[in-house]
């Protein structure tokens, strides 16, 4: 999926404005989403040890006291990167608890199959997070050697890609359904799609992002939904939609004058990967 060299320096760009957040101050607040934070920041080069020991819980809690359901499959995509970009110095204690956190994982996904006929604002947070635990999935099948575990998760993500709405939506929603829950879904889900895309080099996946993005360029305002950079390379990756990143950027740094919290630092690192690869012609 080669880009244009004006996009390629539009990555370029993108990329010293998130090291430069991420280099900033940030909140640190015990748990596994700050611990996954710390060692993606470590793993990508910006300072810091990541720790050998991989810290996990039920469910993890944000800066605002939240447990959101997301919140287990995004510290589990997090580690997989950060071993993925670390691989040669990960012990054999922490594969292992990938290998058996990805185990589990795979069964969530078995017994929770995900339709087109599903797809609906109303079930936005159960396939936010489905979405989520499938691209942790694909990342550790690619990392591991588990071909069953991409599978697995291209059976979660591609129905996303049949079932999307003819205005660029990837859910349906009903009048009852509240605008600003619907568009966090949204974004949610576009993220875990396109780091899908990237990573698989799915065409397919990929213009369903790019129509999903200019779903939300027409029809929602994002940063209404959330102060967190959910979306942000599927934003970057569309030069049309350029000033939706920005907006989600400018957000991200007023809202947490006194630092990132771990989530927004995650999701910043997660979009930092994939704007790399493009920038270096990794893509």
């Amino acid at each position: 999926m080669s880009e244009a060299p004006g996009q390629l320096a539009s990555f370029s760009r993108y990329a010293g404005l998130i090291e430069s957040l991420l280099r900033g101050p940030c909140q640190n607040t015990p748990g596994s989403l700050d611990r996954a934070a710390i060692a993606l920041h470590a793993a990508l080069g910006l300072g810091g040890q990541g720790g050998e020991s991989v810290i996990t819980d039920d469910a993890p809690v944000d800066a605002h006291g939240h447990a959101r359901a997301v919140y287990r499959p995004l510290v589990l995509h997090a580690w997989v990167t950060a071993f993925d970009l670390m691989r040669e110095t990960a012990t054999d204690t922490n594969v292992m608890f990938l290998h058996t956190a990805c185990e589990s994982a795979a069964k969530e996904l078995e017994s929770r199959p995900l339709s087109t006929d599903a797809l609906s604002a109303g079930q936005g947070g159960a396939i936010a997070e489905l979405s989520w635990w499938a691209l942790a999935l694909f990342g550790a099948g690619r990392l591991l050697g588990r071909t069953i575990w991409v599978e697995r998760a291209a059976d979660v993500l591609m129905p996303l890609v049949a079932g999307q709405r003819d205005s660029g939506a990837l859910l349906s929603t009903m009048n009852s359904d509240s605008p600003e829950m619907h568009w966090y879904h949204e974004l949610v889900i576009l993220h875990a799609l396109a780091g899908y895309a990237v990573r698989a080099e799915d065409r397919l996946a990929a213009r369903a992002v790019r129509r999903a993005t200019e779903f939300h360029l027409n029809e929602t305002q994002p940063d209404h939904a959330t102060t967190q950079p959910w979306g942000l390379f599927a934003f970057i990756w569309n030069p049309a939609t350029h000033i939706l990143a920005d907006s989600l950027l400018h957000a991200a740094q007023a809202q947490h004058p006194h630092g990132l919290d771990a989530v927004s630092r995650i999701l910043l690192s997660d979009t930092l990967v994939c704007v790399r690869a493009f920038a270096s012609g990794d893509r």
